[in-house]
């Protein structure tokens, strides 16, 4: 009897998908309590100043705003849309001549989605 070559890309893509799901439902349950209960967003400084020690102490005000995570989040976010429509057209794409890959393009997509 032998396997079908597609079988291990499939179990891996579906478990990774569901990995992938339940590791954001922590995201999707903080982004839909925002939105519903219309919480103001919350002054960055007022947290980190609130929530940030070591064995120094508080952060002072001055490296509080001299600290910025602005290029990281928007390379994150650059890389994202990126990966994400790339997979998406080469899901799109496969689609059109179906191939042994086309339910694992559309496993990848559902990744990148969660």
């Amino acid at each position: 009897m032998s396997a079908n070559p597609q079988l291990i890309p499939l179990i891996t893509g579906s478990v990774a998908l569901f990995l992938t799901g339940l590791d954001s439902i922590p995201a999707v349950q903080s982004i839909t309590d925002r939105i519903w209960r219309k919480l103001p967003p919350a002054d960055e400084h007022t947290r980190a100043k609130t929530t940030y020690r070591d064995e120094d102490g508080e952060a002072s005000e001055e490296s509080l705003r001299a600290f910025s995570d602005k290029w990281q989040r928007v390379g994150i976010t650059i890389f994202s849309i990126i990966g994400f429509l790339t997979t998406l057209a080469l899901a799109v794409f496969t689609t059109f001549e179906f191939t042994d890959f086309t339910i694992l393009n559309w496993l990848q997509v559902g990744i990148w989605v969660s």
